[in-house]
């Protein structure tokens, strides 16, 4: 069996992931693999339609021990979706509808969750400008706030990847097109000044 586009979690001796297509909707699954006995489980059918369909990035366990992730699709506006895992009672939940210019759409990277315990994530497209968008969600207070919309030239413009945070507390990413040359940028995110720069033009 191969997951082309999968990506996995893990939780010591189980590992956790989600896979874009299959399961009794074709939306999308999250299944369990324990190392030890080299069973896969599959635990859940995404849901589909308004709920998400066709996550592209990987889970992501919060402080709160619960699976988060994203969807590329689904949703109220067919936007994709934020999404929280509950392993041990196996409930799913919408937690964040994207709804494009409003808050972004269609994620494609992962989550990440930085020093103050917030999760940053980027989506593909949505924004003011289409571009795309930077984002925080707070898991323990369900809170979704949109932070940057990026701008072709400016910051570049829509993402594949996910953000990163470096020793000096502040949030890399690179996006995929846009910048000086229209080959992408990297860009520096700092979430205590709440400011966007871009760090380098692909050329």
């Amino acid at each position: 069996m191969t997951f082309s586009t999968s990506s996995i979690i893990e939780i010591i001796p189980r590992l956790y992931g989600e896979v874009p297509y299959g399961g009794n909707a074709n939306a999308g699954l999250i299944f369990e693999y324990q190392t030890g006995s080299n069973t896969f489980t599959k635990l859940l059918d995404l849901p589909g339609g308004v709920n998400g369909r066709q996550p592209f990035g990987s889970l992501f366990q919060a402080s709160n021990q619960l699976l988060y992730g994203m969807t590329y699709q689904g949703g109220i506006n067919n936007s994709g979706v934020l999404f929280e895992y509950n392993v041990a009672t196996n409930v799913y939940a919408k937690k964040v509808d994207f709804a494009s210019a409003i808050n972004g759409s269609n994620p494609y990277g992962n989550l990440m969750l930085t020093s103050d315990l917030k999760m940053y994530g980027m989506t593909y497209q949505g924004g003011t400008n289409n571009a795309g968008v930077l984002f925080m969600y707070d898991p323990i207070k369900n809170q979704y706030a949109k932070k940057v919309d990026f701008t072709s030239v400016n910051l570049g413009k829509n993402t594949y990847g996910s953000l990163l945070q470096a020793p000096n507390a502040k949030l890399y990413g690179m996006l995929y097109q846009g910048g000086l040359y229209d080959y992408g940028t990297i860009i520096e995110y700092d979430p205590v000044a709440d400011t966007c720069l871009k760090y380098r033009d692909w050329e």
